[in-house]
């Protein structure tokens, strides 16, 4: 059960970070690059395009290669982090395009490896970890653009990507506890 729980943690914070970057990134398009409502809508499908595609893409080759869910969520979370706070000081269209392409795909590589890990914790009650998840991830939803208005208004347009980066960097902090955890239960069942 306490597997289900980490699974969930982990959703928490990967969606937070995600939900604040996408409403942080259309006002920071808009607001501060002078962004038309056109060239918004294209780097918002220019961000889907990336997601749907480029990162199916990788999420295979990553699958391919056998890693472990723990080292791809450790890898994909890292590229997050650090391609989140090159963001907030990108300040051309085609820099910010660029940095695009990191955080679409890590994130999608790092929500494929947050699925697979809550799945194997499922423990055959798939529907009860889902809903779970579910609800959590709608109340990083419903939070998400309360932070950003917070974040901006108190701490200027930088706050938010810098706040994303950190809920990555959370996440972060508690994979490297859960994995050292499981590696001493390991440790202690070979002993046995």
């Amino acid at each position: 059960t306490a597997q289900k729980y980490q699974g969930m943690v982990f959703s928490l914070l990967v969606t937070l970070c995600a939900v604040v970057f996408r409403y942080a990134f259309s006002l920071y398009v808009r607001d501060c690059l002078k962004f038309s409502s056109t060239y918004n809508g294209y780097m918002t499908s220019y961000k889907a395009i990336l997601g749907a595609f480029g990162a199916k893409i990788l999420v295979r080759k990553v699958n391919e290669l056998g890693a472990t869910p723990n080292k791809v969520m450790c890898w994909s979370g890292i590229i997050l982090a650090v391609s989140l706070l090159v963001i907030s000081y990108v300040e051309d269209s085609i820099a910010i395009a660029l940095v695009l392409i990191p955080i679409t795909t890590s994130s999608a590589v790092l929500r494929n490896a947050i699925t697979t890990v809550q799945l194997i914790s499922a423990g055959g009650k798939y529907g009860t970890v889902l809903g779970l998840n579910s609800s959590i991830e709608n109340f990083a939803r419903a939070s998400g653009p309360i932070c950003v208005g917070m974040l901006i208004d108190n701490m200027g347009r930088r706050a938010p990507m810098v706040f994303a980066s950190f809920s990555c960097i959370v996440f972060l902090l508690y994979l490297a506890f859960v994995s050292r955890k499981q590696q001493q239960q390991q440790e202690g069942k070979v002993k046995e």
